[in-house]
């Protein structure tokens, strides 16, 4: 067993998988890789098996968070040191995460998340998620991106949240407490929006100020911040 996985979720992406899976391949070198098929064909899984990656089927698409969820749950009682979300195959070379993984070796494993973000600071058209500002009085620049580091203490707050059936993107009790996570800018496939996308990006918000407005200060009265 390697000290670091990976764990993609996968969606109709037989030809990615198909095109990338030399590439892959030699990730086993640092990493044990676990794929999450929310909706997959004969032909996913076939490539799966006959190159010996664990395959982790979910029999319907209980949507991105849940899948995650079975994800963490399959890998819970293995002892890794860090584990690598990586959910967005569409939007982000492969090659970005070994230059990920570079920056929390440099880190000594020291921050809870490393999240990967498409903007920074700098890029001026793009403002600060003013909710999280106003919930942790720090910056996070691109909080939906579904590629992530998570470390053992991380990991641990995660099955809190999925116990309790929250989605990852309430990740806030990780990080208000001290500066326990860092932002990295990423290179990105440029996405293609849709009204499909917008109605989903509206869902988030929402469900994100419900957490920052009320379950946010429940968790801060009682004390359940422990990580």
């Amino acid at each position: 067993m390697k000290k670091q996985c990976i764990i993609f979720v996968l969606k109709n992406h037989e030809e990615w998988l198909i095109k990338n899976i030399e590439k892959i391949l030699k990730f086993r070198e640092n990493f044990d890789l676990y794929f999450v098929t929310r909706v997959q064909s004969d032909h996913v899984d076939r490539l799966l098996k006959n190159h010996n990656l664990v395959n982790i089927p979910l029999s319907y698409d209980p949507g991105y968070y849940s899948a995650l969820c079975a994800g963490f749950q399959f890998v819970q009682n293995l002892k890794y040191h860090t584990w690598i979300e990586f959910g967005e195959c569409d939007l982000i070379s492969l090659d970005e995460i070994n230059k990920f993984n570079t920056i929390n070796q440099d880190y000594n494993l020291e921050k809870s998340v490393i999240f990967g973000s498409r903007f920074t600071k700098f890029n001026k058209f793009k403002k600060n998620k003013k909710y999280i500002l106003f919930s942790i009085g720090k910056k996070i620049y691109d909080p939906y991106t579904k590629f992530r580091i998570y470390n053992e203490n991380a990991f641990e707050a995660m099955k809190y949240l999925f116990q309790f059936n929250m989605s990852p993107q309430n990740f806030l009790n990780l990080i208000y407490k001290k500066p326990n996570y860092i932002e990295v800018k990423i290179k990105s496939y440029k996405r293609r929006y849709d009204f499909k996308h917008f109605l989903k990006k509206i869902e988030i918000k929402f469900k994100l100020y419900i957490y920052a407005l009320f379950v946010l200060p429940y968790i801060k009265r009682n004390g359940l911040n422990k990580y």
